[in-house]
C-alpha cells in the first residue's frame, strides 16, 4: 500500500513524498530524482521493488512537482533536511539512497549530515561537482541555450507549470523529458537547484564515506564527463562503477535496467 504524505519541513514548506512499508525487518529504498522532474521518475523503479517487499520512499523535492519551497536561495543541505524531517517522522532508522542526477549530489550531502542513516548509496548518472571538470564541454551551449529560452518564456509570456506531470511515460524522448523538467518547475526554483550544486564541491567528502555504494554510468550520458565518474569511483573507498546502455534520463528510458543493477546491488550486499 502506498500513502500520501506532506511534511511541513524546518523553513514551513510542505514536502509531498510517498511511502510504502512492506516488511519491518527491511531497510527503506529511498528514491531521490534529479533536477526539474518530480518523484514519478522513478515509478517503474518503484513499484517494482514494493512487489518485491521492500520499504520504499519516494519525494518530490523542495520546489518540485507537489512540493513547495520558501527559501530565497537553495543549498543541497536544505534537500537533506527535508529528507531527513520525513525519516525522523516515519521512524525510518536505516536507508538505501537511489540517487539519480542532482538527486546523487544530495546523497552525498546527506550521508555529509546524517550519516548514522546510510546503509548504501546508488548514484545513477551524478556526479560530486558541477564544474567545467565534471560537465561536459558539449553540453555548455545547449544547457545554456534551453535555459535561455525557458527563461524568456516564463519571464515574458508568464508560463503556468503543471506540478504533476506523470515523466515515468516519456521514454526514449530525451529532448522532451529536458523540455517538460524545465517547464514543470518553478523558474526560481530550478535556478535555486542548479546553483545549489554549482556552490558546493564535494570532493573532498568523497574519501570519508565508507558505504557500498554502485555508481551508473551510461554510456551515452550527455552531461557528465566520464573522467567525473572516474574521479568518483577511486575516491569513493568502497564503490563499484557500472557501465549502462542508456543516456543520461535513463532511469525513465531504461528502467528495467535500473532494477537489474540496483538488485544486484542489494544481493551483492545483503
Amino acid at each position: 500500500m502506498i500513502e500520501k504524505k506532506i511534511l511541513e519541513s524546518f523553513d514551513k514548506s510542505k514536502i509531498y513524498y510517498e511511502i510504502s512499508r512492506n516488511d519491518r525487518n527491511k531497510d527503506f529504498l529511498v528514491f531521490i530524482h534529479g533536477i526539474g522532474v518530480n518523484h514519478t521518475m522513478f515509478k517503474y523503479e518503484r513499484n517494482h521493488f514494493i512487489k518485491k517487499n521492500f520499504n520504499v520512499i519516494v519525494l518530490d523535492l523542495r520546489g518540485h512537482g507537489l512540493s513547495e519551497n520558501n527559501k530565497e536561495k537553495l543549498t543541497l543541505k536544505d534537500f537533506a533536511k527535508d529528507l531527513e524531517l520525513i525519516l525522523r517522522k516515519e521512524k525510518v532508522k536505516k536507508v538505501i539512497l537511489v540517487g539519480h542526477s542532482m538527486g546523487g549530489f544530495i546523497a552525498i550531502k546527506f550521508y555529509s549530515l546524517f550519516r548514522k542513516y546510510v546503509k548504501s548509496m546508488v548514484l545513477v548518472n551524478s556526479s560530486y561537482a558541477l564544474t567545467l571538470r565534471t560537465v561536459r564541454y558539449s553540453f555548455l551551449p545547449i544547457g545554456f541555450l534551453i535555459g535561455l529560452l525557458i527563461y524568456i518564456k516564463f519571464r515574458i509570456f508568464k508560463h503556468k507549470y503543471p506540478k504533476e506531470i506523470d515523466f515515468s511515460q516519456f521514454k526514449g524522448q530525451d529532448m522532451y523529458i529536458t523540455y517538460l523538467s524545465l517547464v514543470s518547475t518553478n523558474f526560481n526554483n530550478f535556478y535555486g537547484s542548479f546553483m545549489a550544486m554549482i556552490n558546493e564541491d564535494m570532493g573532498p567528502i568523497l574519501k570519508k564515506i565508507h558505504v557500498p555504494i554502485l555508481i551508473i554510468e551510461d554510456e551515452f550520458d550527455n552531461i557528465f564527463k566520464k573522467l567525473s565518474y572516474h574521479f568518483m569511483h577511486v575516491s569513493l573507498p568502497n564503490s563499484k562503477i557500472k557501465l549502462g546502455q542508456g543516456e543520461h534520463d535513463s532511469v525513465m528510458q531504461r528502467p528495467r535496467d535500473t532494477v537489474t543493477y540496483v538488485s544486484k546491488f542489494l544481493r551483492e550486499n545483503y
